[in-house]
């Protein structure tokens, strides 16, 4: 069994080390392929618009602002929701605009509605429902979208706790009684993993006043840039090297990285990535194998390490692939 599970390990360390090469490999080569988005080139005095077509049946449908087409070939989606929106650039002001499909043939209703432009700003339309009843929202900005994100996290939430109770009534369940005896069983819970988590938050809060990352982060900056290699995405590492000890610790790291450098930044956007492309393993290990009393972990924190570094690799090798 143990060498059954040695091989296994070899095994994914041959990954490891191959996505570390590929990742090097990608880091020597240089795109030369430009964005084509009209946010990205566009810098005229206007606004851009991105039109994602959702409607259900939709063939193949046009974009008119004032009445002329802004769009060369026809937007053709089918059933499935586009996942990149066709980019314009809009003259600022008030616009009239039509999404409609040009068959002599067609049954789908025109959509027409008006937007003021305001100079500078990007805007998104998403039309959706059914050819005979199309709709549209328009995302105007943050504050719209973090209303709309708001308003659906609200209504999940509302969803669940609705489902939930009406399931427990449909099986004849005490939905309090239940609710009551698993509030118990997670407080005892809460109580066993109080030390773990006190030790591990600890832990933590000492590696990040004590300067051990920073010190870490430029030997293996220094170490990269004597290779001859590109360092970019070693400004993304702390939140990959906190993120074995804490979610929120890496998520500090993470907003800390995208404040220092911007969200935009390659290094912003690694860090995104890297959050969440591995997992907390020592909270992991120290919260639930502490719960239920397991003190000799075997093999299960290399294993997890593994796992987390096979997931790092990946997401700077695919950081790389897409942002560098």
């Amino acid at each position: 069994m143990k060498r059954m599970y040695s091989t296994k390990l070899s095994r994914y360390a041959v990954i490891a080390l191959a996505i570390t090469a590929g990742t090097l490999l990608l880091q020597s080569c240089q795109k030369s392929f430009d964005k084509k988005l009209a946010a990205d080139y566009y810098t005229g005095n206007g606004s851009t618009l991105q039109v994602f077509v959702g409607t259900v049946g939709a063939s193949r449908n046009y974009v008119y602002v004032d009445g002329n087409p802004v769009n060369g070939s026809a937007l053709s989606t089918g059933n499935l929701f586009p996942g990149t929106g066709f980019g314009f650039a809009v003259k600022s002001g008030l616009r009239t605009m039509m999404v409609r499909d040009t068959l002599s043939t067609t049954t789908q209703t025109a959509l027409v509605f008006a937007q003021n432009f305001d100079n500078g700003n990007n805007y998104m339309v998403f039309t959706f429902d059914t050819i005979t009843s199309p709709n549209y929202v328009i995302k105007l900005d943050a504050a719209s979208s973090q209303l709309f994100s708001s308003k659906l996290s609200n209504g999940l939430i509302l969803f669940i706790f609705v489902a939930i109770v009406v399931g427990g009534v449909y099986k004849k369940i005490d939905v309090f009684d239940a609710f009551v005896e698993g509030a118990k069983g997670g407080f005892e819970t809460a109580i066993r993993i109080i030390p773990y988590i006190v030790g591990m938050l600890v832990a933590i809060s000492l590696l990040r006043t004590s300067g051990s990352f920073d010190y870490l982060i430029n030997g293996v900056k220094y170490l990269f840039a004597a290779m001859g290699t590109d360092t970019r995405f070693v400004d993304g590492l702390p939140t990959a090297l906190i993120k074995p000890l804490s979610g929120s610790g890496a998520r500090g790291m993470m907003l800390d990285t995208m404040k220092t450098y911007g969200p935009d930044s390659f290094a912003g956007r690694l860090s995104a990535v890297l959050q969440g492309s591995s997992d907390t393993t020592f909270y992991v290990v120290a919260v639930y194998f502490g719960s239920v009393g397991v003190r000799n972990t075997r093999y299960a924190i290399g294993s997890m390490l593994l796992a987390d570094l096979v997931g790092v690799l990946t997401a700077i090798f695919l950081s790389y692939l897409f942002f560098a």
